[in-house]
């Protein structure tokens, strides 16, 4: 807890010793679903929340209270998620009728913004990557082929709309993740950590830390099915076929894919020019 001092706007100075108090009274009061109003006055008498830069030492302490999961349930919820779609997702995968190779199984999970959080499941072929790369400029091009759930072309255009469907049984778990995972970010803890941090109630930051049981689940799903799933015996795929799991607006798209393509796929896909995030 070394080098704690901080200083606000007017000059004053929040010392080792008030940055401790302010954190240990945030941690005694803490309840399952976020602290009192009492704490959450104690925090604001000893933190200047609109101070920069912030306490490097104490915000960690404040997120793994906000992002915390002490019983491990968010992520035993996750995994479950995970093992349902694994083996869910191949027979829907065989069933899809496609008119060319696919080059891409995406697989969208969603933020908070709306109603419905069911993850959904999309596959892009080579028929409409090429027209992408045909009649776009090529900046244009990968952003279509990489987010075709965000791009609206004018019909009729080859191969799109992509094949796209709900991952249907997972929507109940995903429904209860979700209202578990969103009380980290709307909650009363979540509170204390925007004004720490001067960030808005809809930061995507926010968003991110509260997601990543879900998103580290999918990565490793990803991870298995990219190496470990002979596709090309269920579908025709194109040789630098990956599935690729990331958000349904892409905000968090470059980390999902890093984090869920292997490095020979990420190559192959590089080598053809058509590496989304260069």
């Amino acid at each position: 807890m070394a080098n704690l001092a901080l200083g606000n706007t007017d000059g004053t100075i929040i010392d080792r010793l008030g940055a401790m108090v302010a954190l240990k009274s945030l941690q005694k009061h803490q309840r399952t679903m976020g602290c009192t109003r009492r704490t959450r006055q104690r925090v604001c008498k000893w933190v200047p929340f609109r101070s920069s830069p912030v306490i490097p030492a104490v915000l960690p302490h404040i997120e793994s209270l906000h992002t915390g999961d002490r019983m491990g349930r968010n992520r035993n919820l996750a995994r479950d998620i995970r093992d349902v779609l694994a083996k869910w997702l191949p027979k829907a995968v065989a069933s899809a009728e496609l008119n060319s190779p696919a080059y891409c199984l995406f697989i969208w999970y969603q933020d908070f913004s709306g109603d419905d959080v069911t993850p959904q499941f999309g596959l892009a072929t080579s028929e409409y990557r090429d027209a992408c790369l045909e009649t776009m400029r090529k900046s244009s091009a990968l952003e279509a082929i990489w987010k075709p759930q965000q791009i609206c072309h004018d019909p009729p255009f080859p191969g799109w709309p992509v094949h796209q469907a709900d991952c249907e049984p997972i929507a109940a778990q995903s429904r209860e993740l979700y209202d578990r995972l969103s009380r980290r970010v709307f909650g009363p803890v979540a509170r204390v950590v925007w004004r720490v941090r001067n960030l808005r109630a809809d930061s995507q930051e926010l968003e991110m830390l509260a997601l990543n049981p879900l998103r580290d689940e999918l990565h490793k799903m990803a991870i298995e099915m990219n190496t470990s799933i002979a596709w090309f015996d269920l579908i025709p795929v194109t040789d630098d076929f990956v599935v690729f799991p990331c958000d349904y607006i892409g905000c968090w798209a470059y980390d999902d894919f890093t984090a869920a393509v292997p490095t020979d796929k990420a190559a192959l896909i590089d080598r053809a020019g058509l590496n989304p995030f260069d």
